[in-house]
């Protein structure tokens, strides 16, 4: 309407909507008289037992009704159309001269009767086709105490709202932002409405903060244990509105959403750890040994010898993959449940050992043979010389690392170990600690009657640094004094735990300060709220306190 003078647009708009009363009935007949069944059908059941008033006041608030209106009367313009036919060119000569008080009278009826048609006609369809809203709407969390925002997201053109916010406060605005006097958790309920009908959605335990606190990280999954590759879904628990989040899963990989899913690809024991943070601050929750995945079970051995004189021992040694059981038998009708046997054999045969390993998920079985000869006649056999040999259960792992040596030599009497450490043994199968990181060269001299032989394996062993553990600070400070009169200077001392490697001060009186252990003066009476923020690389808290200060 902006090509119409401002008088006559306020009189067309006007005197359109005041006559609408009197000729809708008229315009409604038209209508349906011109429409195919089912809709006529439909039209008539939504409008025929409206009143005046209520057309009028739909008129009045629809959207479709002002579009009608202001695209109809831009028929009349200032300036006269080049080629009008000369009907409408002679009245809108006429209407370009008119004020407010001369243009109905100006305006022919039928001029003033198409106008009202054409409105009436496409405010009447809208009513025929639009569809009731559907409710919805959602909540944000200003930085301000008690404080809830509301922002409709309701469909289908609603043109009215009615808010109850669960504690006795209503509003009929679209999108608004709600104090509320206490905090709590709160039902709200919105109701859209539009000429075609109306909706209603609830929403329950909105909850409302006093002020926005530190979050409380927790966390579960749908599984904690399974074999690889194995995923999992973990789902964030974390209390007081937490609005960024850290995983770090314990295989080196990590994640920024607030529920991942994450598949481990190896077996093994890992620890989860898990940072929610928001403006107030940040907490860590860490899970030991949280997530156990296991591998492919996999059957594997060695023996220290594979045939001998009777009475023959040999020192069975697992090398199973993914084992928690294991199920030996010796093929001469005994059997263990040890996961690495000595076994003697008597009398001579053949005999067929069978190791079978279990888990939680599966089995898998192992053979080998042990021949076991007749008693030795030391009067016809030659002396024979030791051959050295072993192997261990571990050769690599952080410091302190405990390794099981297991002596694979053949006819020896005595062991003689070097562990490369300084330390020996003179025990066949030791155990040894590392308590070092470094890598150590191992050799073991055996003996018999006929003589000793020795083997020497370089950097057997590899003991790693221990890992360094994730630590988030924690924020902690003292300040002295506490309270006094203007001037007050205050010396306030970082307590934190966690080694942080950065500080922030925030003093209450719009001064900060990044030093580990600041002074400030207070120069203004009242209650200064301060806040301390330490980070380092694993991440942030933040603790306050109050400082009180007098007149002087």
């Amino acid at each position: 309407m902006s090509d119409i003078k401002r008088d006559v647009k306020s009189s067309v708009k006007d005197f359109t909507q005041g006559s609408v009363s009197k000729v809708v009935k008229e315009s409604t007949k038209k209508l349906i008289k011109n429409l195919p069944e089912k809709q006529k059908k439909l039209l008539e059941d939504r409008i025929v037992n409206m009143s005046d008033d209520q057309l009028e006041q739909y008129f009045a608030d629809d959207p479709y009704f002002k579009d009608a209106l202001e695209n109809t009367i831009k028929s009349v313009s200032d300036i006269p159309p080049k080629k009008s036919p000369g009907f409408w060119k002679k009245r809108t000569e006429l209407v370009s001269k008119c004020t407010s008080e001369n243009l109905a009278t100006t305006l022919s009826p039928q001029v003033v009767i198409s106008i009202i048609l054409a409105v009436a006609s496409v405010a009447l369809l809208a009513i025929l086709f639009l569809k009731p809203p559907v409710a919805n709407f959602t909540t944000s969390v200003p930085n301000a105490p008690l404080t809830i925002q509301f922002n409709d997201i309701s469909s289908y053109h609603p043109t009215s709202w009615e808010w109850d916010f669960g504690d006795n406060n209503t509003s009929t605005e679209q999108n608004l932002t709600h104090k509320y006097s206490k905090a709590g958790n709160y039902t709200v309920t919105l109701t859209a409405s539009n000429v075609a009908g109306s909706n209603t959605t609830t929403k329950e335990n909105i909850s409302v903060n006093k002020t926005l606190q530190t979050p409380v990280a927790n966390f579960s999954s749908n599984v904690t244990s399974g074999k690889a590759p194995l995923s999992v879904k973990f789902t964030d628990k974390s209390t007081e509105i937490p609005t960024k989040w850290n995983w770090s899963f314990g295989d080196g990989k990590a994640s920024t959403q607030q529920n991942p899913e994450h598949q481990y690809s190896k077996a093994g024991m890992y620890t989860v750890t898990f940072t929610a943070s928001n403006a107030a601050g940040s907490n860590t929750t860490t899970k030991e040994n949280y997530m156990k995945v296991t591998g492919k079970t996999v059957a594997n051995f060695t023996s220290n010898v594979t045939r001998g004189h009777v009475p023959l021992t040999v020192q069975f040694t697992d090398f199973s993959q993914n084992a928690t059981g294991w199920n030996w038998d010796f093929g001469d009708g005994t059997s263990s449940s040890d996961q690495s046997p000595v076994h003697v054999y008597f009398p001579a045969g053949t005999y067929n050992v069978n190791l079978t390993v279990t888990n939680e998920n599966e089995t898998d079985s192992k053979f080998a043979t042990i021949v076991a000869l007749g008693k030795k006649d030391h009067d016809h056999n030659p002396k024979i010389l030791p051959v050295a040999n072993f192997t261990s259960n571990l050769i690599e792992g952080p410091a302190p690392l405990t390794v099981q040596f297991i002596a694979l030599s053949q006819n020896a009497t005595e062991w003689n170990w070097n562990f490369g450490d300084r330390t020996h043994s003179i025990v066949d199968n030791p155990i040894h600690e590392y308590s070092t990181p470094g890598n150590y060269t191992v050799a073991l001299t055996v003996i018999n009657a006929a003589g000793s032989n020795k083997t020497t394996k370089e950097n057997y062993i590899k003991v790693e640094p221990v890992p360094e553990k994730l630590v988030v600070p924690v924020a902690i400070f003292s300040a002295s004094p506490t309270s006094g009169s203007i001037p007050l200077k205050v010396q306030f001392t970082d307590n934190s735990t966690g080694t942080p490697e950065e500080w922030k001060w925030d003093f209450g009186d719009e001064t900060i300060s990044t030093e580990k252990n600041p002074v400030n003066i207070y120069f203004k009476a009242g209650n200064h709220t301060v806040n301390l923020t330490v980070t380092n690389k694993n991440g942030t808290n933040s603790t306050s306190a109050t400082i009180t200060v007098r007149c002087a």
